[in-house]
């Protein structure tokens, strides 16, 4: 009797461990008429609290990624597969990321299907909610988020208005594409080349009001004519001076802050 209820015990216990492990039965993610929707990015995260350096902190304990196909279909393991006792009570996030799409709100979570519509917000929502996948820091899974980060990469890189916006996007969003497509050595020279392109030099000397005392240049001359276009458009005399644009130096605080906020520096 006793060895019955062992065995029984058994393969109820290896039972649940293969329906942890093989999912919950397959979801799908559908347009607003019910219609499956292909090219949807999912991203399963497992994370858990555990010890930090000064209390107990979130750590990403397993990641997977997948691209929905005709059907829309996805399904994950329930379990993370992670056995390490330093980090109890894991849960799992699901995200969805298609460009140009967003989820339906006030849908239940792990509701089947999952509805997306056509994005209709601004660049500020876009950023501020549904961008939320670049911020998953999890080591040793990055290769398996590089897809859905390119295609978030590469619609940001169109809808960014701000200039934080845009430092946002030739950032973070740029180099963690880079370190999969250039490794860390090609990222890391990538960065520091658009840095040095960007860079600007001012010089302003002492000289009277009808001087052209104040000298904007550029680590990368491409830049000196098309600031001078800017300058052209906002009616301010400027000369050019090797490779550099100089201004009259009561115009300096105006034409600093065209520099900061018009698009000469766009790569």
């Amino acid at each position: 009797m006793q060895n019955r209820l062992t065995q029984t015990l058994r393969y109820l216990a290896v039972g649940m461990i293969v329906a942890l492990a093989s999912g919950c039965g397959a979801r799908a993610v559908v347009d607003e008429n019910g219609k499956p929707l292909a090219g949807v990015h999912v991203v399963a995260e497992w994370w858990a609290d555990g010890p930090g350096f000064y209390s107990n902190q979130s750590h990403c304990v397993r990641l997977e990624a997948m691209v929905t196909g005709a059907d829309g279909k996805f399904d994950f393991p329930f379990f993370s597969g992670n056995f390490n006792p330093r980090f109890p009570e894991r849960q799992r996030n699901i995200k969805f990321f298609k460009a140009g799409y967003e989820l339906v709100p006030k849908q239940i979570e792990g509701s089947d299907p999952v509805k997306l519509r056509p994005f209709s917000g601004d660049p500020k929502q876009r950023f501020e909610d549904d961008y939320y996948i670049y911020s998953i820091q999890c080591e040793g899974y990055e290769k398996k988020l590089y897809p859905v980060l390119k295609e978030i990469y590469t619609e940001a890189r169109l809808i960014a208005k701000t200039k934080e916006q845009k430092l946002q996007v030739r950032g973070n969003y740029e180099y963690r594409v880079n370190l999969q497509e250039l490794g860390e050595a090609g990222a890391q020279a990538k960065a520091q080349k658009a840095m040095e392109r960007r860079t600007r030099h001012i010089s302003c000397g002492s000289g009277g009001p009808e001087d052209f005392t104040c000298c904007f240049g550029f680590a990368d001359s491409s830049r000196t004519p098309l600031f001078a276009e800017i300058l052209k458009k906002e009616k301010i005399e400027f000369r050019l001076k090797n490779n550099s644009v100089c201004v009259d130096y009561a115009e300096q605080v105006r034409v600093q802050k065209l520099q900061s906020t018009t698009p000469y520096q766009e790569d």
